[in-house]
């Protein structure tokens, strides 16, 4: 049976009226639409209370597109629309993580032969990208700006480090080296641990700030970015020495 513009309205109105905390009646009526049935048990489940209505719209795009049997369709969406998420820096982890599973267990060409492979690498790369903060930053100021992950990246090279955070990096950069010798003490990599997980989630708050801004400053998310960045890459290197 193929979705409707009158179901779809329905749907909508069951959710806004605060069914959805009672998934089994949605699930139970949309059953004869079995990917409607997919995607409320991939999303909504996780999401019984459904505090935020804003994201309603991506949602029912996303119902559409799977009940016209165009799987396909899914390539087409970013890591907030296949986890039902608002265009919002900050996410909750626990909901992705269960939605990620949930649409995994449905999706997966190894559990569905009528499954495309390609949906299920675009599933894990869209979950990657919105568990990376310095990606779903990068890809939250694309659909924000227009610009592509690219332009953004090639300004954030631009952008000039300063003197105080270059210091940081060297003094970091100098002890990942030491424990790089055969008889450096393990609190050594401990001490480095912290400090760049201490750097990583100011980074990390920062960027909260920003985008909590109604007029957020690209240049200014970018430059907490390249810092972020920076940090990432030495906790990347010193984790990498330690396992070698």
């Amino acid at each position: 049976m193929i979705f409707n513009i009158s179901n779809e309205k329905l749907l909508v109105s069951r959710l806004i009226s605060k069914l959805a905390p009672n998934y089994k009646i949605l699930v139970s009526y949309f059953k004869q639409f079995p990917c409607s049935y997919l995607l409320i048990n991939s999303n909504f489940k996780t999401n019984r209370y459904l505090r935020d209505k804003s994201n309603y719209s991506d949602m029912r795009k996303t119902f559409k597109l799977l009940n016209e049997e165009n799987l396909s369709g899914i390539l087409n969406m970013n890591a907030f629309q296949l986890f039902g998420l608002e265009n919002k820096f900050s996410i909750n982890k626990k909901s992705v993580d269960l939605s990620y599973k949930e649409l995994m267990r449905k999706l997966h060409p190894d559990v569905s032969n009528n499954v495309n492979e390609n949906i299920s690498i675009h599933i894990i790369k869209q979950y990657n990208t919105v568990n990376d903060p310095f990606e779903r930053a990068l890809l939250l100021i694309s659909l924000k700006s227009g610009m592509t992950r690219d332009s953004l990246i090639n300004i954030m090279d631009t952008i000039p480090v300063n003197s105080s955070l270059l210091e940081q990096i060297f003094e970091i950069d100098d002890k990942i080296m030491e424990i790089s010798n055969a008889d450096f003490n393990i609190t050594d990599f401990d001490e480095i641990s912290k400090k760049n997980k201490f750097k990583i989630d100011n980074c990390i708050k920062s960027l909260e700030n920003e985008f909590e801004k109604d007029n957020f400053s690209i240049t200014k998310i970018l430059s907490i970015l390249k810092e972020l960045r920076i940090y990432q890459k030495l906790s990347d290197r010193a984790s990498s020495i330690l396992d070698n």
